[in-house]
């Protein structure tokens, strides 16, 4: 069993081909590397707070051992307090105090879960959105990328069963001749009659992406302080010095619980100091998820920018003519009606999208080849069927002949 399990870990791979399927690095960076990372950092702060102590307060001498117990229990529940170390003493009213209370360091692991799951979020919104066309992306591609493992000798019929699989999934699953009335324009629009439906939702699915690591980076600095802004990089100096958290109090690790007890009826007061060491992993936590969500935010904002850019029409031009250009069918700009056609008509925005993601994801040479026959599919086709069939009769022709010449006979020469 053991064996199994160390086998199985060192087969594990961050970049696994199984997540290439119908998104992009900057998705998979989002919903899978950064969710791997945070479940992580919540799994050490959990062993930290549930196996070791994250607590430890200076007690009076006249407490026993399970007085300390009691009262490092008691003040791990109960919300302890800030007091900055440059002031002179502990304030004497409770609702003073009450201002400088710390109610985040128990819920630290509920917040990284949290913050995984916003993450993916959008990615299952992309799935579902993607499960309404009826189209599997995530097969196509697949099956994209299993082109390459393909024997050369099958290599060309694995391409043209691609490339039907892509034209009776995208083309002609979203095809759009029996438009009607413009209700019924606008609602096959929104499912994919105009072939614009995966590209729209893709769009959607980037922008919730942003909104979510632009969401969880305002959540990190609200937690480190109000008073510090996204771009600042002061609280980033300041928390790496170790500086910050001896007056603002960010992630302190010294703080003040207030408790009593009761004896003979009489209530006794105590104000311990505490030393919060699972705020040591906090601090350093947070502040590399207020780095990283800025990082991604970034990447996702880019990302985002690039989807956008590539939907306009002269950019589609362009990446369909880069992989033509190898094709002896197509001629350059002879054939830019020919293209605009096959473009707009045939593949139009979803088929050049998914065109996109198997580049992304299964390489150029499988995209080459799999753009070169559909275009064959679109304009060469009698052309290919009647090559086929000259084909079909040659082959069929041969065993003819071979018989024919075992047939004959064999004359003596002397």
């Amino acid at each position: 069993m053991n064996q199994d399990f160390f086998s199985k870990v060192g087969d594990f791979k961050l970049t696994d081909s199984s997540l290439r399927s119908d998104n992009d690095f900057s998705d998979r960076l989002n919903y899978y590397y950064t969710s791997i990372m945070i479940v992580i950092f919540a799994v050490v702060v959990s062993a930290r707070q549930y196996v070791g102590k994250p607590l430890q307060c200076w007690i009076p001498a006249e407490f026993s051992e399970q007085w300390e117990k009691y009262s490092e229990s008691y003040c791990w529940i109960k919300n302890t307090y800030f007091v900055p170390m440059n002031e002179t003493g502990v304030p004497d009213h409770a609702h003073v105090r009450r201002q400088y209370e710390i109610n985040y360091y128990q819920y630290v692991p509920f917040i990284l879960a949290l913050m995984a799951l916003a993450l993916n979020v959008p990615n299952i919104v992309w799935k579902i959105l993607n499960t309404r066309t009826g189209v599997s992306l995530k097969t196509i591609v697949h099956n994209a990328s299993s082109v390459i493992s393909v024997d050369p000798i099958e290599r060309p019929q694995a391409v043209v069963s691609l490339a039907k699989t892509f034209e009776e999934a995208v083309i002609f699953a979203l095809d759009d001749k029996n438009r009607k009335s413009r209700t019924e324009r606008l609602r096959r629009t929104l499912r994919g009659g105009f072939g614009s439906y995966l590209i729209l939702s893709y769009v959607f699915t980037k922008m919730l992406f942003f909104c979510a690591s632009f969401g969880l980076l305002l959540a990190v600095c609200c937690m480190l302080s109000s008073s510090y802004r996204v771009f600042d990089l002061g609280v980033f100096s300041e928390i790496v010095q170790g500086k910050s958290w001896r007056n603002s109090g960010i992630f302190p690790r010294i703080t003040h619980c207030d408790f009593e007890i009761r004896r003979l009826n009489v209530r006794h007061p105590y104000t311990m100091q505490c030393v919060l060491t699972v705020n040591l992993f906090n601090e350093k936590i947070f502040v590399f998820l207020w780095f990283w969500y800025l990082v991604i935010s970034a990447a996702n904002i880019v990302s985002l920018l690039y989807w956008l850019l590539y939907c306009l029409p002269f950019k589609q031009y362009d990446f369909i003519d880069s992989y033509l250009s190898t094709s002896d069918k197509y001629h350059g700009e002879r054939d830019s009606a020919a293209l605009q056609e096959f473009v707009n008509r045939h593949l139009r925005n979803d088929g050049v999208f998914l065109l996109r993601l198997i580049a992304s994801n299964s390489g150029h040479l499988v995209t080459t080849e799999l753009v070169h026959r559909l275009w064959r599919n679109k304009f060469f086709k009698e052309e290919d069927a009647a090559e086929l069939e000259r084909a079909k009769a040659a082959e069929a022709a041969a065993p003819s002949a071979a018989d024919a010449t075992s047939s004959e006979p064999i004359t003596e020469t002397r």
